[in-house]
């Protein structure tokens, strides 16, 4: 089956498949997995002579082709739509119910969510005779980086099974899913997802809906979702996108389940057992309100240090009283550190916007969702890529927690408690958690610039909440213009100005400040949020 790649790129290849007959399927069961079956071992996928051979050669990926007759296809469909509708995907951070949200520019399709033991149970029978490579994985195997980086891999991990989450997911005309890494999930039984598996069950006549597996500077290998065909493909560092469907027939629209291969820690003890859980234990798991996962997204283009919190890192708050605006701002929290980030540190950041987006018009926000936000190039003139990121948010969270350590833990009467509510207001104690995830890349060229406004004070549905903005100036050649302006009573004003590597950091309750005009070159910024999470009232 060819590949689609661009003719720019590369030529076109074959896909190699293997076929695992009727026999060996039905026959399959829990007590003769070990046995490994050369006739139904599916090589790994070969990128050395596609346009991301230097981004993913050597990942772990599989390409199988008629694993599932168009009859099981079918039966797969009719299982998703015996008891549920179709609705909306979201766009999912957690394990709660709660921790996702609908965002169609960005995940555009339909989905029924099936919680299902024996089915799940089935399908990884199946398809065990392909992945026996992973069925142990030990620090220093082929394979450790299915589990974690080349040489940090510290345990031995088993294959246990096929997460019960079924994800039956429908695309049509004009559905989509944008770029991401999948997120490796942690459940609190202690199953571990790290491969991501996907079944095309759709028909033949669609055009689009590939899975787009996406390397640097946009460069691509798309996997057509031939029906019947197996997806198999590790998470971590794994960038991919569902393209567009541009053709369907109706009632008969592109279909395929998706779901994970779970693995588990061996136990430190001497016997080096393994528990796994019961399909009924399982059942009895209750989700604690702390065990908050998110959308995670590992890339291969930020190199950026974890510094360990040390006081020389400190940096004083910014000092408004020598200022035309000390009447207004004197004592709210404001810092600017120069030299956070190296020049390359900051090319390295615009490449990992750009390596697979494009620069879009800037909306005005307010609320996650889709429809929540609207363009007004009178009051917001910019570009912008919108990238997801667990990874690389962590990354720069732990390259500035040393210079915010007063915003570590916020009590009432503490010193900033300003920063997150009106003085004596503040109720309980407030944690710093981490950067938000949702990373905007901004770029302002000659006459763009964001009109005076006061930053939302987001809150999502985990029950994290946005209280200080970060802002990274990632320069872009000789720009002039384009300074933060801070601005108080009878319009008078503090400008700082984007100097590349330079951090502002600034609570958003009440600070007033602009994005000014551009007049030359080009402006690069990161922004994001400080996250924090009140505790519950009777927690302390």
């Amino acid at each position: 089956m060819p590949l689609a790649i661009p003719s720019s790129m590369t030529s076109r290849l074959k896909i190699p498949g293997r076929k695992l007959s009727q026999s060996k399927s039905s026959s399959a069961s829990s007590t003769d997995m070990a046995q490994v079956n050369s006739e139904v071992n599916a090589p790994i996928f070969d990128f050395s002579n596609t346009p991301v051979a230097k981004s993913y050669q050597g990942f772990y990926v599989k390409v199988i082709d008629d694993v599932f007759t168009p009859e099981e296809c079918q039966e797969l469909i009719a299982l998703a739509e015996s008891d549920s509708e179709w609705k909306q995907a979201a766009v999912h951070y957690g394990l709660g119910q709660h921790e996702n949200y609908v965002d169609t520019d960005y995940r555009n399709s339909q989905r029924i969510l099936r919680f299902d033991h024996e089915a799940a149970g089935k399908i990884y029978r199946k398809l065990f005779p392909y992945i026996q490579e992973l069925v142990q994985i030990k620090p220093g195997d082929k394979w450790e980086n299915v589990v974690g980086p080349p040489g940090k891999v510290r345990e031995i991990w088993e294959l246990v099974g096929l997460n019960e989450r079924l994800s039956f997911l429908r695309y049509e005309k004009g559905h989509y899913f944008r770029p991401h890494c999948d997120g490796q999930l942690a459940l609190p039984d202690g199953r571990q997802s790290r491969v991501t598996l996907q079944i095309y069950l759709g028909d033949d006549d669609v055009e689009g809906g590939a899975t787009r597996i996406i390397g640097r500077n946009r460069k691509y290998v798309d996997i057509e979702p031939k029906k019947g065909r197996v997806l198999i493909f590790q998470q971590r560092s794994l960038s991919h996108s569902g393209e567009d469907v541009t053709k369907g027939v109706k009632h008969a629209k592109n279909r395929n389940i998706r779901t994970r291969l779970f693995a588990v820690q061996r136990s430190r003890r001497s016997d080096s057992t393994t528990l796994i859980p019961s399909a009924e234990a399982l059942k009895t798991i209750e989700l604690e309100s702390h065990q908050v996962l998110y959308l995670t997204c590992y890339s291969n283009f930020i190199t950026m240090p974890w510094p360990k919190v040390n006081p020389k890192f400190n940096a004083p708050v910014f000092d408004f009283s020598n200022t035309p605006v000390a009447d207004t701002y004197q004592g709210f929290y404001v810092k600017v550190i120069d030299d956070v980030f190296t020049p390359e540190e900051c090319q390295e950041l615009i490449a990992l916007a750009e390596s697979d987006a494009e620069w879009k018009q800037a909306a005005v926000h307010y609320g996650l969702g889709q429809h929540q936000n609207y363009v007004d190039t009178d009051y917001r003139n910019s570009q912008r890529i919108l990238r997801f990121d667990k990874e690389a948010a962590d990354k720069i969270y732990q390259k500035l927690l040393p210079y915010i350590p007063e915003l570590v833990k916020i009590q009432p009467g503490d010193e900033w408690e300003t920063v997150i509510a009106p003085r004596g207001r503040v109720k309980g104690t407030w944690d710093l958690v981490g950067l938000n995830e949702r990373l905007s890349f901004l770029r302002y060229e000659s006459g763009h610039y964001f009109r005076p406004h006061c930053d939302g004070q987001l809150r999502l549905p985990d029950g994290r909440c946005a209280r200080v903005t970060l802002q990274i100036y990632l320069g872009g050649g000789e720009v002039e213009g384009g300074a933060t302006r801070i601005i108080g009573k009878d319009d008078r004003y503090v400008d700082i100005e984007p100097k590349r590597g330079r951090v502002l950091i600034f609570q958003q309750r009440d600070l007033y400040h602009s994005g000014e005009d551009v007049t030359k070159g080009v402006k690069y910024a990161l922004r994001s949020d400080f996250m924090f999470r009140p505790r519950p009232l009777n927690a302390d």
